[in-house]
C-alpha cells in the first residue's frame, strides 16, 4: 500500500511566517494567526500541520 501525501503550499507574509496553507488546487486549507512570540494563537483547520507533512514529503 503506497501512501498518498497531498501537495500543501504554504504561503508566507513578508517575514517568511506560514499564514496560509493552500492545496494544489488553489483552495485555502488553514489560516494560521500567531501572537508576538509566534505561537499559534488561531488556525481556521488544526487538523492540518503543514509542518509535519512539510517534513514528510522531503523522505518519502
Amino acid at each position: 500500500m503506497k501512501l498518498v501525501i497531498p501537495t500543501l503550499w504554504g504561503l508566507t507574509d513578508r517575514q517568511s511566517t506560514i499564514r496560509d496553507v493552500i492545496d494544489s488546487n488553489g483552495n485555502f486549507l488553514n489560516h494560521i494567526s500567531y501572537d508576538s512570540f509566534g505561537n499559534i494563537i488561531n488556525q481556521t483547520d488544526s487538523n492540518i500541520n503543514f509542518r509535519i507533512l512539510n517534513f514528510l514529503q522531503l523522505f518519502l
